[in-house]
């Protein structure tokens, strides 16, 4: 996707500024505090660092991140097929990682219970909403992994919608498949219903016209039924979500339950949250990013409000005003966010479906369910990201290939070196 945004030419913003102050909040008090402006304050701040976790700790795990992140790499390089997850996972030497939770993989590699529980389940908790002690091993490492991840200033939406621009592909918006049917000679029938095309409206009557008076008399559209043969039908979307018909010998599909995150934007005139919530006193710096750990939990306390609490800059420049991201497993009320803020602008709340939870596995849902029908979501429950998700396309689409026509995307023995002196990495291409 990187790529992607610079042959696209999309401006790319980091997603946090450098004057934030991060803080870790364990339910009833900030464990820590970082983000120290002046100089001496930074030494006293990486005294008291090093004090609670030690020098072992946070070196330890940002090698193990590394090496990570090289093994994941390396399919960039090279023109990687696979055949399933657990192919690619054994491949990458990945497999030890799913194979056990975030926190008994740290504590096998030496890494401390303070710093594995503070620092990195805030990563697992903001990024997949998941304690360290359930989510596995390379979700944990991924979590950390995040760490000065950007995104497209006006959406990262665009890459997609570049994409789709790009293969001439035939969109069908707000259409419902309902049916996936095997013809007898191979190839699928698909059955689908959308929006029927407007009827014609009077020339004095414009569309947008029509549209409100249909609204007005509760007139309902028209439903379009779609019925169009396919040899190759993929599936890109949680296979427990479909709600289409599909046959009953497909390759057996393991339900992957997703995590149900409640996220809070706000605006506020308050640069800080109020210091009370925390327990802190009015000379105390509040951070503008809390993140949260399960360690009170542990040890008989409240449990944070929140996964994460984040301040994303001004609404406007110049303005003191600005826009606050909250993740919950709760819906945050109106009568909280006073509590927590001086002041309160607009609320907006979104309830969705965010990622898969990734509990310890070393087994994952095929690439393929039956003679030309393929899915793409069996690598979520491995890793799950935008980034991981296209990779993961292309593995599927490559393996199509492979199938019906004895090569991939990148035919046999075919091989181009990346252009010299770029940061390059190979793509849909050769």
């Amino acid at each position: 996707m990187v790529r992607a945004s610079k042959e696209y030419k999309l401006e790319v913003s980091d997603f946090h500024d450098g004057d934030e102050t991060v803080g870790i909040w364990d339910g009833s008090q900030m464990l820590v505090t970082t983000g120290a402006k002046n100089f001496f304050g930074k030494i006293w701040e990486n005294i008291r660092l090093l004090w609670r976790y030690g020098y072992r700790s946070p070196v330890t795990t940002n090698a193990l991140v590394k090496q990570t992140v090289e093994a994941f790499l390396s399919i960039y390089n090279k023109h990687t097929s696979w055949d399933s997850v657990e192919d690619l996972s054994a491949r990458l030497n990945l497999t030890d990682l799913t194979a056990q939770d975030g926190a008994t993989y740290l504590a096998s590699q030496g890494v401390g219970e303070t710093f594995a529980f503070e620092v990195v389940e805030c990563a697992t908790r903001v990024n997949y909403a998941q304690d360290l002690n359930v989510i596995h091993g390379l979700g944990a490492m991924v979590s950390m992994a995040a760490n000065g991840a950007k995104g497209i200033t006006k959406g990262n939406f665009h890459v997609f919608e570049h994409f789709l621009k790009d293969s001439q592909a035939k969109v069908h918006l707000n259409t419902h498949v309902t049916k996936l049917q095997p013809k007898p000679d191979g190839g699928w029938v698909l059955l689908a219903t959308g929006a029927a095309p407007p009827t014609p409206t009077p020339a004095d009557e414009t569309h947008d016209e029509k549209k409100e008076e249909d609204a007005q008399a509760n007139i309902v559209p028209p439903e379009l039924i779609i019925i169009e043969t396919y040899d190759v039908v993929i599936l890109a979307a949680p296979f427990d979500t479909l709600d289409i018909q599909l046959p009953t010998n497909l390759a057996p599909v393991t339900p992957a339950p997703y995590v149900n995150l409640h996220v809070t934007l706000l605006s506020t005139k308050s640069p800080t949250a109020k210091h009370e919530y925390f327990g802190l006193g009015e000379r105390d710096t509040v951070p503008t990013m809390v993140l949260t750990t399960a360690q009170g939990i542990r040890a008989g306390g409240k449990a944070p409000e929140f996964n994460s609490l984040s301040y994303h800059g001004r609404i406007k420049e110049g303005v003191d005003e600005w826009v606050v991201k909250i993740f919950s497993e709760e819906r945050i009320e109106d009568e909280w966010l006073a509590g927590v803020f001086d002041h309160v602008g607009w609320v907006h709340r979104k309830v969705w479906d965010s990622y898969p939870k990734l509990p310890p596995t070393t087994s994952y849902n095929p690439m393929k369910l039956s003679g030309g029908l393929y899915y793409v979501n069996g690598f979520e429950t491995f890793i799950s990201t935008m980034e991981t998700e296209t990779v993961a396309s292309r593995g599927v689409v490559d393996l199509m290939l492979r199938e019906m026509l004895g090569d991939g995307i990148c035919p046999s023995g075919v091989s181009s070196p990346p252009p010299e002196g770029e940061e390059f990495v190979w793509g849909w291409d050769c």
